[in-house]
């Protein structure tokens, strides 16, 4: 495009015969038409994954998740697309990686991920954080030695020699993505303890899983992958560049968060809602593009981090209804976001050939096998822990896990979208040092686990959690908080300290604390109010009561991506102020808000 503003690029361009410039216009007529099959193809898809979905969630068909109706659906485009003979986007394998992962890393993985930290209970997070960061980094750590060495002792089934190309292979495969596993959880309502236990391990899990492939992907395990270099220097640099890469990311994306919240505090976008809103949802693609090609870190671990400060700390600064819309939009987008994801895995299946195919069958034991090896030991482990630090508490505040738990934690080890991004991010050298067709091997393998797991484990989630008895339903309170204040131990009474003291008056200040704003309307109020009043018009009849809170929590979850749209207090630290104002005298009179606080629609 640059060179064309010359003028010695016009003059051949001016000379173009009619033929060749009739030529390329129908080219170009025949590009955009075959476009436009892809437009009509894929939206079609979508239109029909919705209809089926719904029908699913009206007769309860737990067995079949949304997400392998989505994989069904890219099937039936990829056969689709065999019959269309302009689409030929599927007929090379690197061009195919390069496309298909700029789409995942730059459109779709920005807004999963953020969703993912936007609706995190902080609350629970934290008080578990010790915990699930045993799971996460030993865990992903065992089941990559674990897959890794089963691939190396069965090359003959694949080819795969190289301790460099298992190694990074295993790891990307130990990234868990159960989607399916937590939707289910966030409709049934179950135990908090099992919840944020698979949803904080499996998003600290893939920043691990990512770190340590970054490393291994790259010029560095290049590096470290000649004899020259003794194994214990190997491990220990990529153990620190694998350090660099995890905290560096995380330190960016808390940074950044804390100057989106200063951004919106000082602009005053509360007055202007929509604004705030689409700021925070063009946020997560911005932290993404600037951390991994500005900063060289993962944006994947930077917009985690980051939707965790904004969702803590800028939800302050909206109104209630704004609140609401920015976790209804986020939610939505999230969601056709993993569709898409799942839509290209079955695109992909129908033009997988037969390599890899009985590679990915073992590869699913594999994976078991490292799964059960990362949960059960570590599970003993957690429990010791908790035993020593609870002393103090009660056996029933322990919250120690059964064996029920660490059933459900093995069983929810899924794969999905990070492992399908990493793939396809595989250099030509595992061509090179395995010979050609190896990536195309890994690939097809991948594929397999993702529709296999999501097959497997992704429909009997609901049918082991009954079976196990696990609570679920109107038997957990969702307000129900793992600990409470006094239960905490020093290290969450310093973060809260440190919380209130020093980043609660820089993010939020002061006169955030004691009003509440709604805008003008009460259009969004009325469905707030339709919500909390809902569960109290079931019937008398407990199956009536029962099915009536069960379906008010389903559409919640399914609208916000969360039990509590309207961000409660207690989700962004402000649950002493709270308690403290109504204490305080004359702390039951209703505050007044400002002219300029009332935002009108």
């Amino acid at each position: 495009f640059g060179s064309s503003l010359t003028g010695s690029s016009l003059v051949p361009q001016l000379e173009t015969s009619p033929a060749k410039r009739v030529g390329s216009v129908m080219a170009e007529t025949d590009s955009w038409e075959s476009g436009y099959n892809v437009e009509i193809i894929g939206c079609a898809a979508f239109m029909v994954i919705f209809v089926v979905g719904t029908f699913l969630h009206r007769f309860h068909i737990s067995l079949l998740p949304e997400s392998l109706v989505a994989v069904g659906a890219g099937a039936l485009i990829g056969w689709i697309f065999t019959m269309i003979q302009d689409v030929h986007f599927t007929d090379n394998i690197k061009l195919e990686g390069i496309v298909n992962a700029a789409i995942l890393n730059m459109v779709l993985l920005p807004i999963i991920i953020f969703e993912s930290g936007w609706s995190l209970r902080l609350r629970d997070f934290f008080t578990q954080l010790g915990y699930i960061l045993i799971f996460a980094i030993f865990g992903t750590l065992a089941s990559m030695f674990v897959i890794a060495g089963l691939i190396l002792l069965t090359s003959e089934l694949h080819g795969i020699e190289s301790s460099r190309t298992a190694f990074a292979f295993a790891v990307l495969i130990s990234a868990v993505d159960p989607v399916a596993t937590l939707a289910t959880y966030s409709h049934l309502n179950v135990d908090p303890l099992l919840n944020i236990l698979v949803f904080g391990e499996s998003i600290i899990n893939d920043a691990v899983a990512i770190a340590i492939f970054s490393v291994l992907n790259g010029s560095e395990g290049e590096r470290l992958s000649g004899d020259a270099h003794p194994a214990g220097t190997a491990v220990a640099t990529i153990s620190l560049q694998v350090f660099i890469l995890l905290f560096g990311s995380i330190g960016l994306g808390l940074a950044l968060g804390m100057v989106y919240v200063l951004i919106i505090r000082f602009s005053r976008m509360r007055e202007t809602p929509s604004a705030a809103i689409l700021f925070i949802f063009t946020s997560c693609f911005f932290t993404f593009s600037f951390a991994e090609h500005v900063c060289n870190m993962s944006g994947i671990i930077t917009v985690l981090f980051c939707a965790i400060i904004l969702r803590a700390y800028a939800t302050p600064h909206l109104t209630v209804e704004g609140r609401l819309l920015a976790s209804f939009l986020l939610k939505q987008v999230a969601s056709l976001a993993d569709l898409t994801v799942f839509l290209f895995v079955g695109i992909a299946l129908v033009f997988a050939n037969s390599h890899g195919l009985l590679f990915g069958v073992a590869l699913m034991g594999f994976c078991i096998l490292g799964r059960v090896v990362a949960v059960l030991p570590l599970g003993l482990v957690t429990n010791g822990i908790k035993t020593a630090v609870g002393r103090s508490l009660p056996a029933e505040n322990r919250h120690m896990l059964s064996w029920k738990h660490l059933f459900m934690m093995c069983h929810a080890g899924l794969r999905g979208g990070i492992a399908l991004v990493l793939v396809l991010e595989l250099g030509p050298w595992v061509d090179e040092t395995e010979g050609a067709g190896s990536v195309e091997t890994l690939r097809n393998a991948t594929l397999v686990v993702i529709v296999g797991f999501l097959l497997i484990f992704g429909g009997t989630t609901q049918l082991c959690v009954k079976l196990l008895g696990i609570r679920m339903g109107d038997e957990v309170d969702r307000n129900e908080l793992l600990y409470d204040r006094h239960e905490h131990g020093c290290f969450m009474r310093g973060l809260i300290q440190l919380r209130k003291k020093v980043v609660l008056p820089i993010l939020v200040g002061t006169h955030n604390k004691k009003k509440t704003v709604h805008m003008h309307g009460g259009v969004m109020q009325q469905i707030i109010a339709d919500h909390s009043e809902e569960p109290r018009r079931a019937s008398s009849s407990r199956i009536s009561r029962l099915s009536s809170s069960v379906q008010v929590r389903e559409d919640v979850f399914d609208l916000f991506g969360t039990l509590d749209p309207e961000a409660a207090p207690e989700e962004f630290g402000l649950e002493e102020d709270a308690r403290d104002s109504k204490e305080a005298p004359g702390a039951a009179e209703e505050v007044t808000t400002e002219a300029s606080d009332v935002v009108p629609v």
